[in-house]
């Protein structure tokens, strides 16, 4: 390339009309296309600056033309110079033509969400019973697409987890004729009736990941990538579980590099249109899903920074929705058998081992939630996912308002968290400043909103309630030790926490002497209180007899 050969009016003029055809060319060509095949403007007009992106593929073709002499050096660099400019112009162009704001409520609108000028619909302004109000104001965020990430390992709890959300079982068999007696003389000719589902079932995807190496043999599992996905053992598990819990549920597998798991899920959670992604905290510490050797073992590296942990931090940092992160300490269908002391006794018989009894249903599948509101959108969404648990007739929630009273050792503790806060050197997700008396006071009308819109049909199960308190974590901790593992039938309890980004509430000073009377094992890593947050971080070193749900809200 040439650019001195460009030394005139007339050739930089046709430097221009190369670049105006070019662009023009395939800008109308493109738009037009995508107009017919039913996108919006906007859309289409992206799809016209990006089909006209040049790019290598142009360089390529032209460097072929001179080296045989069809182009000259002048003619040459003339397309150099359009294939540079309408490359460099397609990112500007796209974004201001597709940016993000736009692409959320062109999703939203699609999928009938809200009308165009942006109007949520589906809500009725006509007078209806109290209780369908309040039934529609708890639905108005509510999860009816999840994306569940599907590990081996985590199957059994997530599938436990997953049967809360789905709607009561109804009753599929019908009585059948044999289609020899259909005719026959005692007038057995009806029709069957099968029953109808009177409401849409949640719909759930699941992804499985799989690590995509070097060697040959994943390349191989790449190339027959639909394959496998209907070939999975855990896929297919994942259907047939969905088929016995009225759930709608797809799933597929992906072999990707370890490094591009939170690119991957994010991703798919932004094709699915997911209100919600559904992550398990690694039993094992990593990212693979190899068994470890003993209980006690598996508790210690699930605890440990770790593969997994950064995984879940990346992915939370980019999630395009609502995200959780379940940690599962025992939440399970089945009884929970205690084992007895061994002890050497005299004995001329030889006795049966226990190995291996199977375990009996539990019944009823009693499960309780505890959930402590702070304020801030990640627990305004916590809640809401606690009333849509609630539904279920077998679980019982209590609900606690933190009504956080500031003492003069947590203010100075603000003070100097802002501090480090604003010189950049600290990125926990708790942001460090007190909570405002206007922002108290909204998040205390919000919670007596949800209160009184209770359906009646909950309010048997839950139980809201508002603590005035000087130490939250110590408050906390002491009613969930109240609140759950004390049914001995139960098959498992629940602590939901919003993961705290904007409750403004600070423990810097609270946390280490709690932790320290509290601790039932080795502190957790750095990274496990990053990602989970500190009241997590308590409830896992203390190892609290109950599964935790750490919510995330939506970034707008």
């Amino acid at each position: 390339t040439n650019i001195g050969l460009l030394d005139s009016g007339i050739t930089w003029a046709y430097v221009i009309a190369v670049i105006v055809i070019a662009f023009v060319g395939k800008f109308v060509g493109g738009t037009i296309a995508a107009r017919l095949c039913k996108m919006v403007w906007r859309e289409s007009f992206t799809v016209g600056v990006l089909m006209s992106c040049k790019g290598l593929v142009e360089l390529i073709v032209l460097n072929i033309g001179l080296q045989a002499k069809i182009l000259s050096t002048r003619t040459f660099t003339i397309f150099v110079v359009m294939a540079l400019a309408t490359t460099f112009a397609t990112t500007p162009l796209t974004t201001a033509f597709y940016p993000p704001w736009y692409q959320k409520k062109l999703a939203a609108w699609k999928r009938g969400e809200i009308d165009w000028d942006g109007n949520t619909l589906g809500q009725d302004t006509q007078s209806v019973d109290s209780d369908a109000v309040a039934t529609d104001k708890h639905d108005a965020s509510d999860v009816r697409k999840l994306l569940v990430y599907l590990r081996l390992e985590s199957l059994p709890s997530l599938f436990t987890f997953i049967s809360f959300l789905g709607g009561e079982k109804s009753e599929t068999t019908v009585s059948r004729v044999h289609p020899s007696k259909v005719n026959s003389n005692n007038g057995a000719d009806k029709d069957e009736t099968w029953p109808l589902i009177k409401k849409r079932p949640l719909q759930v995807h699941g992804l499985r990941m799989l690590e995509l190496t070097e060697r040959l043999s994943s390349v191989m599992k790449e190339s027959e990538i639909e394959d496998v996905s209907t070939r999975d053992p855990v896929v297919n598990s994942f259907h047939s579980f969905g088929q016995l819990n009225n759930l709608s549920t797809s799933g597929d597998v992906e072999i990707v590099p370890e490094g591009s798991y939170a690119h991957t899920l994010a991703h798919s959670a932004s094709e699915q249109g997911t209100d919600m992604v559904l992550l398990p905290w690694s039993e094992s510490g990593s990212l693979s899903e190899t068994a470890t050797t003993t209980v006690e073992h598996s508790r210690q590296r699930m605890l440990e920074n770790g593969p997994h942990t950064l995984f879940l931090a990346s992915f939370l940092n980019q999630a395009p929705c609502h995200a959780a992160v379940f940690v599962n300490n025992n939440i399970t269908s089945l009884a929970q058998r205690e084992q007895e002391p061994l002890s050497p006794i005299k004995s001329r018989q030889s006795l049966r081992s226990t190995h291996g009894v199977p375990s009996q249903p539990l019944a009823p599948r009693a499960h309780h939630v505890f959930f402590p509101f702070f304020g801030g959108l990640d627990d305004r969404i916590a809640l809401r996912f606690v009333l849509r648990l609630a539904r279920k007739s077998n679980v019982t929630a209590t609900i606690l308002f933190m009504d956080v009273e500031q003492n003069p050792e947590s203010a100075m503790a603000n003070a100097e968290r802002t501090q480090t806060n604003a010189s950049g050197k600290n990125d926990a997700v708790h942001l460090p400043t007190t909570p405002s008396p206007e922002s108290i006071e909204q998040e205390r009308s919000f919670f007596t909103a949800m209160k009184d819109s209770l359906p009646s049909d909950l309010s048997p199960r839950v139980l809201f309630s508002t603590i005035s308190t000087t130490q939250p974590l110590h408050t906390i901790y002491q009613h969930a030790q109240s609140e759950v593992g004390q049914a001995p039938k139960s098959s498992g309890d629940l602590i939901v926490l919003g993961r705290g980004r904007e409750n403004g509430i600070n423990f810097k000073t609270e946390m280490p002497r709690l932790l320290s009377t509290v601790v039932q094992m080795s502190h957790p890593g750095t990274d496990v209180g990053h990602v989970l947050g500190d009241v997590a971080h308590v409830f896992i070193a203390a190892a609290i007899k109950a599964s935790l749900l750490i919510i995330q809200a939506r970034k707008d």
